[in-house]
């Protein structure tokens, strides 16, 4: 079954659009063998655009988990075929002898996982699962799959390295949730290697699927700074378009932007977004720490895998979130007390703000009874010495905002702003035009104020 809603209706509307663009499908998946038969715990499916140049299908199989990765061409009749099967809970694929259900007694339910912030490249996705946990995972017999996948005829060393080689995990432990993920790949793109904007002037490259007519693509343009209504159009109708190669055509555009820093821009397929993306101008920077900290670190990817700190790595997250807020303006510092707050910043506005990190959604009312011990401490010794600025204290959570629940009226009695894993997202995407920290703070006290001050209690999502 499914229940209404928007980002599931918006998933089929997109798909629609965009299914005359899938030439494959890619799938990773494990089964255990239960009762005689086989059952799917767990699927990762792909829908790309791009041709195959062969056919793969890897399986290995014991006589209690198979585990395996086939990535076949599909016609537009057969991808009806398939969607319709990955709805039901199957994943079917009968030319390549895949054919495996999700637990025959659960009944199904589909989804559309969505984050608070759009991302910067658009993959739509449907989640495919059962609406009851199973106690399959619990009654399997760990040690006699590791001992029959160590004198597999193609060896693994056990569970973890079987579930790490077909991209199902490193833990080496089955999947508690049974379902079938499903992403969607847009059908074009921009080719970020093949763009630039240097002294006013515009080169941009992009590509679709022949499939998806000409007229399918539209190209925004929003330059900065000061992107005024005069400052924004649509440009498409510059691409010039090259000769269809494997089954795509790529475009170019060259155009004149006009005292132009950065670059916004929108690509839209089939009406719906693929990519936002600023392309900036080294040589005019609207953020010049920015371009100082990228010599260390060309595409921030330290910086990303810091502020995707896992457990038992919480310096990692201190540390890039230090990071993170000096690119958007704050002086920063990491104190070596532990006794300290794990970052102490202070802003364009002069605000002082003492920042707790975790990794750990279980340990934030600890953090934030620190947080408000260390706040009042300053604002006591600012009294006897007449305050000149605001203390604020902010709580770094690098999980997604729909895993902290039931806190947001705890937050906000306790005056503390919360900054989740879709904040971190929505600042590292916008380096380029960097947001103002004050602003967004002043934002979210001014959220969590109106929310101690509802009649009947906390909304949800209101932070």
């Amino acid at each position: 079954m499914s229940f209404p809603s928007l980002p599931l209706d918006h998933f089929n509307r997109v798909f629609e659009s965009w299914r005359a663009g899938v030439a494959h499908v890619r799938a990773q998946y494990v089964a255990v063998f239960v009762e005689g038969s086989w059952v799917l715990l767990h699927a990762r499916v792909d829908l790309d655009p791009f041709e195959l140049t062969e056919t793969v299908n890897e399986v290995i199989s014991t006589s209690s988990i198979r585990a395996g990765h086939v990535k076949a061409s599909v016609t537009q009749p057969a991808l009806e075929e398939f969607m319709a099967a990955l709805r039901a809970g199957r994943l079917r694929l009968s030319e390549h002898g895949l054919d495996l259900a999700l637990p025959a007694d659960q009944e199904i339910s589909l989804y559309a996982p969505t984050s608070l912030v759009e991302p910067e490249y658009f993959t739509p996705q449907l989640e495919v699962k059962c609406m009851r946990q199973t106690m399959l995972t619990q009654s399997f017999d760990y040690a006699l799959a590791n001992a029959e996948l160590r004198r597999n005829t193609v060896p693994f060393d056990g569970l973890v390295d079987l579930l790490s080689f077909f991209g199902l995990g490193n833990s080496g432990h089955l999947p508690h949730e049974q379902k079938i993920l499903v992403t969607l790949n847009p059908p074009g793109d921009i080719i970020i290697d093949g763009c630039a904007l240097s002294q006013d002037q515009l080169r941009l490259k992009v590509m679709r699927r022949v499939s998806m007519g000409r007229d399918s693509v539209v190209l925004g343009l929003r330059k900065f700074p000061n992107p005024s209504m005069e400052r924004r159009s649509q440009i498409a109708d510059k691409i010039q378009w090259q000769p269809e190669v494997a089954g795509f055509e790529t475009g170019y555009v060259e155009t004149v932007a006009d005292d132009c820093g950065v670059a916004e821009l929108l690509l839209s397929v089939g009406g719906y977004t693929v990519r936002r993306y600023f392309l900036p101008d080294a040589s005019k920077s609207l953020n010049q720490r920015l371009v100082d900290y990228r010599r260390f670190d060309p595409e921030l990817q330290h910086l990303g895998r810091a502020l995707k700190a896992g457990k038992n790595d919480s310096r990692s997250l201190e540390a890039g979130v230090a990071t993170l807020l000096h690119l958007l303006g704050a002086s920063t510092l990491t104190p070596p007390n532990p006794d300290t707050p794990d970052v102490i910043a202070e802003t364009a506005g002069k605000r002082l703000a003492l920042i707790e990190c975790t990794i750990k959604v279980e340990s934030l009312r600890e953090k934030v009874g620190k947080l408000v011990n260390r706040r009042e401490i300053i604002n006591r010794d600012n009294g006897l010495n007449s305050p000149t600025r605001e203390v604020l204290a902010i709580l770094v959570v690098n999980q997604p905002r729909h895993t902290i629940v039931n806190e947001d009226k705890y937050l906000s009695d306790n005056q503390v702003v919360l900054i989740s894993q879709e904040d971190l997202n929505l600042a590292m995407a916008h380096l380029e035009v960097p947001q103002d920290l004050d602003m967004l703070f002043l934002e979210k006290l001014e959220s969590l104020r109106s929310l101690n001050n509802q009649p009947f209690g906390s909304i949800p999502g209101v932070i």
